[in-house]
């Protein structure tokens, strides 16, 4: 019997200077969030391909829309152009007007009443739609300097349920790190993707680290 699946493409700033970059990519050979989204959804014979509205997006045309939304327009607007992926090259069999009839059955964009703001909200959403629909195994698909941490959040929240034995991320191969305006280009790799795990000495140090951001008082004694 076939195992329900469901596909998370996880979103991204529409305010960000390289987002058209990372969440559609440039063919053949990089595909962005969206095409590599669609082309597990597909592989997997997904129940569900869900994109979670964002509490952030901008004002277009005088409307705001969250990111998810510019996401999913931008999306249907160049559906025409998936075959230029070799990601989706294995479905060449199918035809687009096939492919399009799939992906309208299967995706869904969900706005409220709640609206994420982080890639946790995302997982932890995503955990309870996965409950309330019968879904026994997730991917999520997001940039590969992203999936590490997307895959630790995911068993963090789902730990101790079935869903965290059935995990697995799919990563785009465009950075969001490139050509973002704030990382330095020759930063703008995977090998400067950080990981440490608990055993790691300078785990404990790290993680206060992290902490920095958030506390005004640790920041001014800084300064």
């Amino acid at each position: 019997m076939q195992i329900a699946t469901a596909v998370l493409l996880h979103g991204y700033n529409a305010n960000e200077r390289n987002w058209k970059y990372v969440v559609w990519g440039e063919a053949p050979d990089k595909p962005g969030r969206i095409p590599t989204a669609i082309a597990v959804a597909l592989e997997e014979d997904a129940r569900l391909l869900l994109l979670l509205g964002s509490s952030i997006g901008k004002e277009e045309n005088g409307q705001w829309k969250s990111s998810g939304r510019l996401m999913t327009e931008l999306m249907w607007k160049r559906f025409t152009e998936l075959p230029n992926f070799t990601v989706l090259h294995a479905l060449r069999k199918t035809s687009l007007e096939e492919i399009q009839r799939k992906v309208e059955a299967v995706y869904q964009l969900i706005e409220g009443p709640e609206r994420q703001a982080n890639t946790l909200g995302e997982l932890q959403a995503m955990i309870r739609v996965c409950g309330e629909r019968g879904i026994e195994r997730l991917v999520c698909v997001s940039s590969a300097d992203h999936v590490s941490r997307i895959i630790r959040d995911a068993l963090v929240v789902s730990w101790g349920t079935p869903l965290a034995n059935h995990l697995s991320v799919r990563a785009s191969t465009t950075l969001y790190t490139e050509g973002d305006g704030i990382t330095p280009p020759e930063r703008a790799t995977l090998r400067n993707v950080v990981v440490i795990e608990p055993r790691a000495s300078v785990g404990p140090l790290a993680q206060r680290l992290f902490g920095i951001s958030n506390n005004p008082e640790a920041l001014a004694e800084i300064d």
